[in-house]
């Protein structure tokens, strides 16, 4: 079982994935963990090498886990991602909508649950206006790769879906 996730913040990615490695107990990989841990929260967004050299170490990171037999990885659309795809056996592109997703993140906000750390109150509210560029920005890209690899991707658009997704898997 090699299964990437991938979807906008707050499309339940996590939870998903938390499901299938409660279930299975295979290796975890979450994509946006390893960007904190690779620098990336303290990297200036207006300088290239920057955002290069975090990327590398990211990608590095990625290209180790995915040589594991069985696993298990998560997070927004990025080259990391691109990577993970190219390894799994399945695809998971959870395709919820914006509007959703963005409840979701506030809600998570508010409550301060499963936020990482390195981000302040104020900036998780700001992270909005992110996701809605994100997510136009993304979306070419996103329908790309699930095109390359259309017979080993999955799309869930709601809840009941990620369910039966989830309880089909064994």
């Amino acid at each position: 079982m090699r299964i990437t996730i991938m979807g906008g913040c707050g499309s339940g990615k996590t939870v998903l994935s938390k499901k299938i490695i409660e279930k299975f107990a295979v290796p975890y990989l979450d994509l946006d963990r390893l960007w904190f841990e690779s620098g990336g929260a303290s990297i200036n967004p207006n300088n290239p090498s920057e955002k290069e050299r975090v990327s590398q170490i990211r990608l590095d990171k990625v290209k180790a886990f995915i040589t594991q037999d069985s696993w298990i990885s998560d997070g927004d659309f990025s080259v990391a991602q691109v990577e993970t795809a190219k390894s799994a056996d399945t695809i998971v592109f959870i395709d919820i909508p914006l509007t959703i997703r963005i409840w979701n993140h506030l809600y998570r906000t508010v409550l301060r649950k499963d936020r990482h750390p390195e981000v302040s109150f104020w900036g998780d509210l700001l992270f909005v206006h992110t996701m809605i560029k994100r997510t136009k920005k993304l979306r070419p890209k996103i329908d790309a790769l699930l095109a390359e690899h259309k017979a080993k991707a999955v799309v869930l658009k709601n809840r009941k879906q990620i369910e039966s997704f989830f309880l089909s898997l064994s």
